[in-house]
């Protein structure tokens, strides 16, 4: 028998080349990819979400701005009949209770304009935030005063989410076919050593080499791609559960947006109704106050509530367009 030197050497190059793997770098390629589509597609997803937060707060702020518009406008009125109250005091043909009156509404209305202003300043600097703007001072409005036509078929970033989970999945049982069949690749080594690697009675260094075909198959796996291809058809079913739990929300938000922006519009024509009579009321109050025939008192009352129908009005007329701009949103209407 030879003796085995104590000292080994080796130094070779390895090389192999698969002849059969049955596509599996295909499937990998195609794995890749729907993970790329599906992190764009989640990111979609996150950013619609961000779209009715964002839209709900700009009505918000814009309702604010009408409100604070009406107010100044009865602010305006008020501060004209004041001089009249003045006026009518220093003339001697009015007490000084008339004049208190119409300063006492004065005041409440300053402190409604500097609240609605405290308000708007908050939301501004949150929508600042998300419009990434570092200044407050901005005037939002609408593009359009009229209601556009409603969509009707939705086009959310989640049903592609959807389609790409269950493509990902399907390309999952694909791969576990794959497992099955077996893998056939052509190898060769070669170089120097010392012994020889496979020959040992070769004790000097010496060149080898080797060249084969070598095949890998698991014909028995002890049930394992059987309970991998259930977790795969539960998590397929999972996904079709998301799908018709985010259908049915969808369909109920749809819904209660088209009844909002439907009842809202309707209201706007009584809106207008019920503002053209109480500005005759008041038009009449204004002259039976100047003849005597009616209290300073109830003419602020009628000015007063001039005010809220105004207010009311813009109300229902934001809510109708805000209504409509969140369906858009739900129905992925641009």
């Amino acid at each position: 028998m030879p003796v085995v030197p104590k000292d080994q050497y080796k130094a070779g190059v390895d090389v192999s080349q698969r002849i059969w793997d049955g596509n599996s770098d295909k499937y990998l390629r195609q794995q890749q990819e729907l993970e790329r589509m599906q992190t764009l597609a989640q990111t979609d997803v996150d950013v619609f979400q961000l779209r009715e937060a964002v839209t709900g707060l700009f009505f918000n702020v814009l309702l604010l701005q009408e409100k604070e518009a009406i107010l100044t406008a009865s602010l305006t009125n008020l501060q004209t009949r004041q001089r009249q109250a003045e006026a009518a005091v220093s003339g001697g043909v009015a007490l000084r209770t008339a004049a208190d009156q119409v300063r006492i509404q004065i005041l409440q209305t300053e402190q409604q304009i500097a609240d609605t202003r405290a308000d708007q300043r908050a939301l501004k600097e949150i929508l600042a935030i998300w419009m990434g703007r570092s200044d407050t001072e901005f005037y939002l409005k609408t593009a359009s005063s009229t209601l556009r036509p409603l969509p009707t078929s939705p086009n959310r970033p989640e049903y592609q989410l959807f389609q790409l989970q269950q493509q990902r999945l399907q390309l999952g049982q694909d791969m576990l076919r794959l497992q099955a069949q077996p893998r056939i690749e052509l190898f060769a080594q070669a170089g120097f050593g010392r012994p020889n690697p496979f020959n040992f009675f070769e004790t000097g260094f010496e060149p080898f080499g080797l060249i084969g075909l070598r095949a890998v198959w698991t014909p028995v796996d002890w049930g394992n791609r059987s309970r991998e291809r259930e977790v795969l058809t539960l998590q397929a079913k999972m996904v079709d559960a998301q799908r018709q739990a985010f259908d049915q929300r969808l369909e109920a938000a749809t819904a209660k947006d088209k009844t909002d922006a439907a009842k809202a519009q309707a209201l706007l024509q009584q809106d207008d109704a019920i503002i053209a009579l109480q500005e005759d009321i008041v038009r009449r109050a204004e002259a039976q106050v100047q003849n005597g025939v009616m209290t300073n008192t109830d003419y602020l009352s009628q000015l007063n509530l001039l005010t809220q129908v105004k207010l009311t009005r813009k109300t229902h007329e934001i809510q109708a367009l805000q209504a409509q701009e969140l369906l858009r949103a739900k129905t992925g209407d641009n």
